[in-house]
């Protein structure tokens, strides 16, 4: 080779490492910038699944505490096919209340209610009476431990010689499925 193939060969060599330097270095450069962007990603990622991990424990106990007062709502509410079963049931406990405190009952009005979404709100009065006035707070603590539950609105009290008389209204709450397809049936 001659000395001006040597340089020809020199020149291109040098326009070759230019290329690579101008072409190459950002291609490597773009190369390693994706790599580190994909190792934030992954980091990222696996720091989502670790929390989600660790929150899986948390999520179960919800669900169960969930599930648990769900059953307790539908032990607190009356199961039955018609208004006239629920309404029933409310005066059949009721009456079983006044009898356990050693009240007497002397009348019950007609249960009013009230439906709407698919639940029914039913409304009983009762009027009584008694001769000791404890009778009184057992006949509400057994209201308020009530299952399916009782929920006392209105409450009153006269004494009348060696008697007392008094009165009180509860109200209770039924999602009878029954019901709810008579009651659109009838519409």
């Amino acid at each position: 080779m001659n000395k001006r193939e040597k340089s020809w060969i020199g020149i291109a060599a040098a326009v070759a490492v230019v290329l690579v330097v101008v072409n190459g270095f950002p291609t490597i450069y773009q190369i390693y910038e994706d790599g580190q962007s994909d190792n934030e990603r992954m980091e990222l990622d696996l720091a989502r699944e670790q929390n989600i991990i660790f929150a899986t424990g948390d999520w179960r106990d919800r669900r169960i505490q969930t599930e648990a007062k769900l059953e307790g709502l539908q032990n607190d509410i009356f199961q039955a096919e018609t208004l006239s079963l629920v309404s029933a049931n409310i005066q059949r406990d009721l009456r079983r209340y006044a009898s356990e405190a050693g009240i007497s009952v002397t009348s019950t009005k007609l249960a009013e209610n009230r439906e709407t979404k698919g639940w029914l709100m039913v409304e009983q009065e009762m009027s009584f009476r008694m001769t000791d006035e404890s009778s009184s707070m057992q006949f509400l603590e057994l209201l308020e431990q009530s299952t399916p539950h009782l929920e006392v609105t209105a409450f009153s009290m006269r004494r009348n010689r060696s008697q007392i008389t008094g009165s009180v209204t509860v109200v209770a709450f039924s999602r009878p499925d029954g019901l709810q397809q008579a009651s659109n049936s009838s519409r």
